[in-house]
Parts: C-alpha cells; sequence; structure tokens
C-alpha cells in the first residue's frame, strides 16, 4: 500500500512539472524586436513592455514589428487583441 502511494505522489508529480512546461507560452522570435501596435487614427505607434495580447478570435493582428529584410515594412508579430494593464 506504502509502495502504491509513493508511485502515484511521484506520477503527480512528474506529470505536473512536464504539464507545466508543456502549457508555458512561447514567445515569438520576433517578440525580442521594438513592437507596434496598429490604430486607425494614428497609425503605428510603439508599446510598451506591459502589452498583452489576448489569444482570441482568429484574424486579429494584435502587434506588428518593423522587419530586417524590408525596414520599411510592418509584419505582423502576435495574433490576439491588444491590451495594456499599465492604462
Amino acid at each position: 500500500m506504502k509502495t502504491m502511494k509513493t508511485t502515484l505522489v511521484l506520477t503527480a508529480l512528474v506529470c505536473g512539472t512536464f504539464g507545466a512546461m508543456a502549457f508555458e507560452k512561447v514567445k515569438a522570435p520576433c517578440e525580442a524586436e521594438q513592437q507596434y501596435r496598429y490604430t486607425s487614427a494614428a497609425g503605428f505607434q510603439p508599446v510598451s513592455d506591459t502589452y498583452y495580447c489576448a489569444q482570441v478570435g482568429v484574424g486579429n493582428n494584435c502587434t506588428y514589428y518593423k522587419s530586417s529584410e524590408v525596414p520599411a515594412v510592418y509584419t505582423v508579430c502576435v495574433v490576439g487583441v491588444y491590451t495594456d494593464p499599465g492604462k
């Protein structure tokens, strides 16, 4: 009985650890670059470091970045809805 309890506890710990690593948010490589958001009134504006992109819906572009290959073009970086908890 004691062996079974120990086995179940160890299994729960291993599954919990690997589950936490599997669901960790992976950042896109472009997120290391300066991020911009688009507003129809002001065009592309730089975002603060505290922004968050809520992953809702498809087709909503949260942030953009300037591509190093074509710096005059803004490329979509993160899909979602832009929110800034600092405001």
